[in-house]
Formats: structure tokens, C-alpha cells, sequence
């Protein structure tokens, strides 16, 4: 009897001893699932993390594409500023110094008064262009650019009208008593069609035959009808010589 009671003491510890085992087995698990369970959430974080790294990243790229682009183009367009400026300058150098071509009779080298009229006339050529190129080159923009009698031909007023249809605040455009013939019809054109406030071009006493007349009304018709821009208030073309010979025809 003292054996069997002794094998059943064995039998009950052995059974305590299974159950602490099965009991710490199964916390270990628990422990074990939950250990994993958490490093596949921060596996699951650390990749969405680096698909947002990696998003910003090409996001970064295609910026740094589209501005280098953007540098691109701003150092071609202040290049060609550059450029329209300095040749815009050896055209009003040429006229202060008597170089650049004037209508009318030369003066006679040993007429003192004449030599006192070229050197006015040079200096306030001069000045009417240097003032429209400085405000030009320091805005980038011109509400108006009053150029009478500023001795422009065609081949200098290629170069200026570069500058002038960048001129979104062009409003008043006076080219009267120049030297434009119709080969600067299309430049011309050009600004009376784009220029959103322009009000009063004055093209009167040039050089433009009546077909060339006959543009610029084509292109008034056109910045209202087809460009829907604010109609011109004035468009002054008297004195030109397509005028004045059809006006002398009997």
C-alpha cells in the first residue's frame, strides 16, 4: 500500500510538472506569434516608407528636369535680350555719332550752323532711343515707345520690334517721320495683331506704299475679329508716300 501511494505522488508530480511545461509552451507561442505578427507590421511600415522615399524621390527628379528646362530656356530668352539690347545700343551709337542713315540733303562739312543742326539732331535721336532702350532693359517692358523722328530704318527697327512684342503693357507705339518702307510691314503687323493694350500706333510720314496700308488694315480687322483684342484708337498713317501719291492722282 505504501508503494502504490508512493507511484501515485510520482504520477501527480510528473502530471504538474507536464502541465507547468504545456503552460510555458504555450506562452512561449503567444510570445512568439505576437514577436512576429509585430515585425511583419514594421516590415509592412518600413516598405511603405521607402515606396514614399522612393515616390518623392522620382518626384524630385521630374522637378529638377522641369526646372532645369525652365533655366535653360530663361538663359536662352536673357541671352537673346542680351543681344536685341546690344545691337539696339550700336544703333543709337551709330546715330550719336552720325554714322546711321538720315534722310535728306548731307550737311556741308564747312557749314558750321549745319555740323550744329547734325549733332542736335544726333543727340536727341540719341536720347529718344536710349531712353526706350533703358527702360526696356530694366523692365523687360514699355507702356509706350515714342520714337518720332528718331531716324529708324528698316534694318534697325527689326532689331527693336524684337523688343517691343515682349511688351505686354505696350499701349502707345509713335514711329512718325522715320524712314520705314514696307519691309517692316510684317514686324509691324506683327505688334497691332499680339499686343494686348496697344491703343495708338502712328506710322504717319514714313516710307510705306498703299499696299502696305492695305496690311495694316488687314491686321486692325484681324486684332478684333479673330484675336478678340481691344480695338486700336488710333492708327495714323498721313504723309506716307502710297498716300500722297494716290492723293495726287488726278
Amino acid at each position: 500500500a505504501a508503494m502504490d501511494q508512493q507511484i501515485q505522488d510520482e504520477n501527480m508530480k510528473l502530471k504538474q510538472q507536464l502541465m507547468e511545461l504545456q503552460r510555458h509552451r504555450q506562452e512561449e507561442k503567444q510570445q512568439f506569434e505576437q514577436k512576429l505578427a509585430s515585425e511583419r507590421d514594421a516590415g509592412k511600415r518600413h516598405l511603405q516608407t521607402a515606396q514614399q522615399h522612393h515616390d518623392d524621390l522620382q518626384a524630385l527628379k521630374g522637378n529638377m528636369v522641369k526646372l532645369t528646362r525652365q533655366l535653360d530656356d530663361e538663359v536662352t530668352k536673357r541671352d537673346q535680350m542680351q543681344a536685341s539690347a546690344a545691337s539696339l545700343e550700336r544703333h543709337v551709337a551709330e546715330i550719336s555719332s552720325g554714322h546711321a542713315a538720315v534722310g535728306g540733303s548731307p550737311t556741308r562739312p564747312n557749314s558750321r550752323s549745319g555740323n550744329e543742326d547734325h549733332r542736335e539732331t544726333g543727340a536727341q535721336v540719341s536720347t529718344k532711343l536710349m531712353r526706350v532702350v533703358d527702360q526696356w532693359m530694366r523692365t523687360h517692358d514699355l507702356q509706350q515707345a515714342l520714337l518720332r523722328g528718331a531716324h529708324i530704318n528698316d534694318q534697325s527697327f527689326s532689331t527693336l520690334a524684337q523688343a517691343l512684342v515682349d511688351c505686354p503693357s505696350l499701349q502707345t507705339l509713335d514711329l512718325s517721320q522715320n524712314m520705314l518702307t514696307m519691309d517692316s510691314c510684317s514686324d509691324l503687323c506683327h505688334i497691332i495683331t499680339t499686343a494686348p493694350h496697344l491703343s495708338f500706333v502712328s506710322l504717319a510720314e514714313n516710307c510705306f506704299t498703299l499696299r502696305s496700308i492695305g496690311y495694316f488694315m488687314t491686321a486692325v480687322m484681324e486684332r478684333q475679329s479673330a484675336k478678340k483684342l481691344m480695338p486700336l484708337d488710333l492708327l495714323d498713317l498721313h504723309g506716307n508716300e502710297g498716300i500722297v501719291a494716290a492723293a495726287s492722282v488726278p
